[in-house]
């Protein structure tokens, strides 16, 4: 599940020179068997509610407990940049998933650089809400651990907790996928809750209806973003600015956009053979 705990197993892993491989815990054991041989895990931790059905041997006592137990280490692991710091598994839309080894390099210049200064998220006093699962490109956890401030984890996804979440923890950036900010929307007192520190809601992996924008950005009143991005580019590549979310402008059209290409992204493109095509820009009417 996503917790702090889940952030500190990825850094772990990168000092020790080993590679974080975060599952999918809805899968089925046998799908979970299956990621687990492919990766060639040679250990693998998990909650203890997860026990049941798991392929490989667990260390499933309190985090704190089963950390306490071993020295500090002295000196961390120096990677060349295009080591493999992280291995996510695709979503496997038309077949098993496919392990994808994210390297220092991805995660220093994307994750933690170009995205979040996409994004406006500035670290100290910035708060992220994170609500997304470990297993997803998105919910990994790391934007905070380069440009600091705070992140704020829930292990499921509940619509009024994440509500409540704004309030309670100043919460001034988000990102959601259109399904959760519909939920959030028909959560009950979601029209009265307090977004006064929202600053800004990145959203994408899914389309999302102008209407449900439309209402979207008339109750949390702050900066909508649309990104698009891909598990093997180490999340979002392309923005829609807050500047072009505006329903009743004379950009609207492009709220069916996903936006230009990020610092640092260059894009191409190109026919299904692989062939580079010039790339037209289409304009209204």
């Amino acid at each position: 599940k996503h917790t702090a705990e889940c952030v500190a197993l990825v850094l772990g892993a990168c000092r020790l020179g080993a590679v974080c491989m975060p599952v999918n815990w809805r899968l089925a054991p046998g799908e979970i068997d299956c990621i687990v041989k492919d990766g060639r895990a040679r250990f693998m931790m998990a909650d203890k509610a997860f026990a049941p059905g798991m392929p490989v041997s667990l260390v499933t006592e309190e985090f704190a407990a089963w950390t306490s137990a071993f020295e500090p280490i002295a000196e961390s692991f120096v990677p060349s940049l295009d080591d493999t710091a992280l291995q996510l598994y695709s979503s496997g839309t038309t077949g098993l998933p496919k392990g994808v080894e994210l390297t220092h390099r991805n995660l220093a210049q994307g994750m933690m650089t170009a995205v979040p200064e996409a994004i406006g998220y500035r670290g100290a006093p910035d708060v992220m809400l994170n609500v997304l699962p470990t297993y997803h490109i998105a919910g990994v956890g790391l934007l905070t651990a380069t440009r600091g401030g705070m992140s704020v984890l829930y292990p499921e996804f509940d619509p009024a907790r994440a509500i409540a979440a704004i309030a309670e923890h100043r919460i001034t950036h988000a990102f959601l996928v259109p399904a959760m900010i519909q939920f959030m929307l028909r959560a009950p007192g979601a029209q009265k809750a307090d977004y006064s520190s929202l600053q800004g809601i990145s959203y994408g992996a899914s389309p999302i209806s102008e209407k449900l924008l439309i209402e979207a950005l008339r109750t949390f009143k702050c900066d909508f973003m649309q990104v698009y991005g891909l598990t093997e580019t180490t999340g979002a590549i392309t923005l829609l600015p807050p500047a072009d979310h505006d329903p009743d402008g004379p950009k609207r059209e492009l709220l069916r956009s996903a936006g230009k290409p990020i610092e640092g992204v260059e894009l191409r493109v190109v026919d299904p053979a692989g062939i580079a095509r010039p790339a037209r820009r289409l304009l209204p009417g």
